[in-house]
């Protein structure tokens, strides 16, 4: 059986999802979409953040969609969504920056990087803001 790296060292590109994957930041995510919600009560903060857990891949805004419409019951415009994303940005984005990385995340990075294989990151999180948390 070949070992991860004579697997790895063939390949030119690896993609990595980012949240749990490279850093443990998926609770923070979870705890974000809780305490949006919580002024609902515990039953369905609790209920968003379950989903969330659930439907990782899901974008935010979707979920937000999905929050409002269908656990709410409220007709919601795409400027609502907006908002709801820019306040859960401000939730969770230095929290993110700080998180640690997934246990041996960074030395596969170098590892990749030292053999000039291409790294890139396939994310739901909004292309602005995994830019900004990369950097």
């Amino acid at each position: 059986m070949a070992s991860l790296q004579e697997i790895v060292s063939k390949k030119t590109i690896v993609v990595f999802d980012f949240d749990g994957v490279l850093v443990d930041s998926v609770h923070v995510k979870a705890d974000a979409f809780f305490q949006m919600y919580q002024k609902y009560g515990s039953a369905l903060a609790k209920q968003v953040r379950c989903h969330h857990l659930e439907n990782g891949g899901m974008s935010r805004f979707a979920k937000f969609k999905y929050y409002q419409e269908t656990l709410l019951g409220e007709k919601v415009k795409p400027e609502v969504i907006a908002e709801l994303s820019i306040q859960f940005s401000g939730l969770v984005v230095e929290k993110i920056i700080s998180s640690s990385w997934i246990p041996g995340a960074e030395i596969f990075l170098k590892f990749l990087y030292k053999n000039s294989i291409l790294c890139m990151i396939n994310s739901a999180t909004p292309q602005d803001e995994i830019e900004l948390i990369i950097h």
